[in-house]
């Protein structure tokens, strides 16, 4: 019988590029590049190595958390740039001015569309600084229209002139009870993902309270014009 896969993580929609399946057999299936040799590795006969990114390594934990919330998720944003590798060809397409490509992150917009048809709710807050960074501009441009076309309560935070004393920590917060921190280099790339073990569920809910109360919904959120809230 045909195994049956299920994607958990992966930067594209045509099964060409790095993924991370969830097979019916209760295993994982690993799609990426061969790595032949390499110091450490040894292989049978029978056997592959391939290389994914750390960044969709994790990602198929998260999806694990995306799978497990029963009522909200939130994520606090707060970089200003985002260097990720899946990213990177449209990101350098919007710079020179090309056109945003049919089906741009589709894979989550499908997730946030399953979510929501759920009845659950996915909320996000991301905090900006001015002037908008290039990648902050090619995401308003080309990624949150599309997200809250799907259904994500998108919400921009201006920090630029009143500090809301929100952290530097990205961090998902699942179920108000299951924190999830994302750490980032300081050029934007991924390094990992955390479970916090016994968090400080107050200061959370603060920061998410805070960050939601001054942030001004995108569709309502003017690129141009200056802080509000």
């Amino acid at each position: 019988m045909t195994m049956k896969l299920r994607k958990l993580a992966g930067t594209c929609d045509d099964g060409t590029c790095p993924n991370v399946y969830l097979s019916d057999r209760n295993t994982l299936v690993l799609q990426g590049d061969a790595v032949p040799s390499a110091e450490g590795l040894v292989l049978s006969p029978r056997e592959q190595a391939v290389e994914l990114t750390v960044e969709l390594g994790l990602g198929a934990e998260l999806t694990r958390y995306f799978d497990e919330f029963k009522v909200s998720a939130f994520r606090l944003e707060t970089q200003q740039t985002y260097t990720m590798p899946g990213e990177q060809p449209n990101f350098e397409l919007f710079l020179a001015g090309g056109e945003r490509p049919a089906g741009h992150n589709a894979a989550w917009h499908g997730r946030v569309e399953t979510i929501v048809a759920s009845g659950r709710t996915l909320r996000r807050a991301k905090v900006i600084r001015r002037p908008l960074t290039e990648y902050l501009r090619y995401q308003c441009a080309w990624s949150i229209p599309g997200n809250v076309a799907a259904g994500e309560d998108y919400r921009m935070v201006d920090i630029t002139e009143h500090d809301r004393g929100l952290p530097d920590q990205d961090f998902w917060l699942f179920d108000e009870v299951k924190v999830v921190h994302l750490d980032y280099n300081p050029d934007g790339t991924f390094i990992g993902a955390e479970l916090v073990e016994e968090p400080d569920l107050a200061q959370y809910h603060r920061w998410r309270d805070v960050a939601l109360s001054h942030g001004v919904p995108f569709d309502e959120w003017n690129a141009g014009a200056g802080p509000a809230g």
